[in-house]
């Protein structure tokens, strides 16, 4: 893998991660709501 690639992909990482963060937050407080409910 040389250079360029790893860059591409790295900048691809630097734009999906937030998105993937807030998407995971935002299950983990669906799944703790709909646990909450259960109870």
């Amino acid at each position: 893998m040389n250079g360029i690639d790893l860059e591409r992909v790295w900048d691809a990482q630097a734009n999906y991660l937030p998105g993937l963060e807030s998407a995971v937050k935002r299950l983990s407080e669906y799944l703790e709501r709909k646990s909450k409910r259960k109870d």
